[in-house]
């Protein structure tokens, strides 16, 4: 009896376990664009972010837009008032020199626009110098605002407060 090639290779197959299901494809990467697996796309962005106030700059640095979910900075710094309010009998708690910068960035998920984003940056700072302006100051900007690659967006808020944007 004689076996040939062909026969011996059907007669292996048909005792072999069978193979395992294929793994999940993995997300199709795009430059900025990930599909994920269900077949959302997500889109991502880097955009270089300045804050200033009338003194220089805040913070500044780069970020990501995505409607993959928000981006959100928090710089704060509180410091011990003037000694003199103290001494004056002025509370600790009254004479804090609060300055603090929040930054919520998100894309709008504008089918008509995809480089549409919400930016919402909160400014909090010192009312003033000394015992007789004694707390904070807050100014917070919200704006809706189109980030086209290569373009630079500046928002002008109250209290001197700038933001500029610029898409990568």
């Amino acid at each position: 009896m004689i076996i040939t090639f062909v026969q011996a290779v059907a007669v292996v197959q048909a005792i072999a376990p069978p193979a395992p299901p294929s793994p999940p494809r993995p997300p199709a990467l795009y430059p900025g664009v990930i599909v994920s697996s269900a077949g959302v796309e997500r889109v991502r962005f880097p955009v270089d972010l300045i804050v200033r106030g009338p003194e220089g700059p805040l913070w500044q640095g780069r970020v990501w837009v995505s409607n993959a979910g928000p981006t959100n900075l928090r710089q704060s710094r509180s410091e011990p008032g003037d000694p003199a309010c103290l001494a004056a009998g002025i509370s600790s708690f009254g004479t804090q020199r609060v300055n603090e910068v929040n930054v919520d960035l998100n894309q709008f998920n504008s089918p008509a626009d995809p480089a549409r984003a919400n930016v919402t940056v909160r400014w909090i700072r010192p009312a003033g110098q000394g015992c007789a302006e004694l707390g904070s100051r807050t100014v917070e900007l919200r704006q809706s605002v189109s980030l086209p690659a290569g373009q630079t967006v500046t928002l002008n808020g109250d209290g001197g407060l700038v933001v500029e944007l610029r898409r990568r």
